[in-house]
């Protein structure tokens, strides 16, 4: 006897599960059983297991600190202050906890003693400036006049008897607006500076002209640039309008930024470097103004003559530089590079300057002796083989700058 097929049958749900997640999105399931077949009759038809999203709440955030502002100024200006800084706390959030530490932070600043009123200089109006009240030991600076950018500069300092005093301002940076137009390197502007440093408004000027010149000694370095003779005369010209003596207490500010006469040195013997790369051999050229005498030689090391200075026939050379003691011969035994691949094509050059207001100016580099004398300078590329020295027995040596540089004082006064 056959028995009657009998189908599955699904059994009621179970209840739903927890949600899986303690917090935000999670899910729940939900299972059933199939209860049979039996004899050959179909399976449960439909799913076994449901699932269905859900959400308990956005999960807790704790807080998290921000970056700490920046201290506050000091309370005072002296005798212990305090300052301040603080942070702020992001959060917390949905039950989360709070940031741990401090808003706030408080550190003590200005220690030092108050200055005593006799310690402090007291506001002045000098040069059509008011200088506030500034104590001993601190440097007040206010713009400079309407003609020039920068910043004026004054000490206050104690004399001996412990009572302040302002110094004389000083105008190292400050920088005339005439001076500030000439910064692009071209011929027009070399020869606008050379009529625009006949004189300058202030020390800041003095190093502005420096930098110019710089500028202009590596535009003639370049190899399709060829500096013409005004090229030369506007070079000079503008070394020696930094060396008028209206100029020494413009120098004087100056040496308190470093060794500013010495960089001039450097700034000539590169300009003799540059010029002789440019000149051809057997070529002398010159160039005399109210201050200086700048002589350059350029000659084969084979065969070549000694260097006289001043050459015999110079026209222009004023008197202060056609005495016997400013002369000077550079034997051409001296003149040899030293070198055992030199051949007949290898060349010297010789820069000779001789200046005239160098002296007094020279006299404001500190542990030098004052001096009352003419400089001369001495420039050889490349190096000579013997020392210079060997040349100068009548003349004393008042400082040496990079080799192969000499400098010399000569004729005493």
């Amino acid at each position: 006897m056959l028995l009657p097929l009998v189908d599955g049958v699904w059994n009621e749900w179970s209840s739903w599960s927890s949600c899986s997640a303690t917090c935000s999105n999670g899910t729940m399931q939900r299972t059933r059983e199939c209860n049979g077949p039996s004899y050959g009759g179909s399976e449960c038809k439909g799913e076994w297991l449901e699932t269905v999203d859900c959400f308990l709440g956005e999960c807790p955030v704790d807080g998290k600190w921000q970056q700490w502002s920046l201290w506050s100024g000091c309370s005072k200006t002296c005798g212990g202050g305090s300052q301040q800084r603080n942070r702020v706390c992001f959060g917390p959030f949905f039950g989360g906890l709070a940031c741990p530490g401090d808003r706030e932070e408080v550190r003590q600043c200005n220690d030092k003693r108050c200055p005593e009123p006799h310690e402090i200089c007291a506001e002045d109006n000098f040069n059509n400036v008011v200088w506030k009240m500034t104590p001993a030991g601190d440097t007040a600076a206010v713009r400079c006049p309407p003609n020039a950018v920068g910043l004026i500069l004054r000490r206050c300092l104690l004399d001996d008897e412990g009572i302040a005093f302002w110094e004389n301002p000083t105008y190292m940076k400050c920088i005339s607006n005439d001076y500030r137009s000439i910064q692009t390197s071209t011929r027009e502007h070399l020869s606008k500076a050379q009529r625009g440093f006949d004189g300058t408004s202030y020390s800041g000027d003095l190093l502005a002209t420096i930098d110019v010149l710089k500028n202009m000694t590596e535009i003639f370095r370049r190899a399709y640039y060829s500096p013409s003779g005004a090229d030369m005369r506007n070079f000079v010209q503008s070394v020696s309008n930094l060396l008028m003596e209206e100029n020494r207490d413009r120098w004087e500010e100056a040496q308190l930024l470093g060794p500013n006469i010495r960089e001039l040195f450097r700034l000539v013997e590169d300009f003799v470097d540059v010029i002789g790369l440019r000149m051809k051999d057997f070529q002398d050229m010159y160039e005399v103004t109210e201050n200086l005498v700048l002589s350059i030689h350029k000659r084969p090391v084979a065969g070549h003559a000694d260097v006289s200075f001043p050459m015999k026939g110079w026209r222009g050379m004023v008197d202060w530089a056609r005495n016997s003691e400013d002369r000077v011969t550079v034997p051409k035994n001296i003149l040899v590079t030293g070198k055992p691949d030199a051949d007949d094509s290898s060349t010297f050059v010789t820069g000779i300057v001789l200046y005239r207001n160098l002296g007094s100016i020279l006299a404001m580099q500190r542990n030098n002796t004052v001096l009352n004398s003419k400089i001369l300078s001495v420039a050889i590329k490349p190096s000579p083989a013997s020392s210079l020295t060997s040349l100068w027995w009548w003349s004393s040596l008042i400082f040496t700058t990079a080799p192969p540089s000499v400098l010399y004082f000569l004729g005493r006064e």
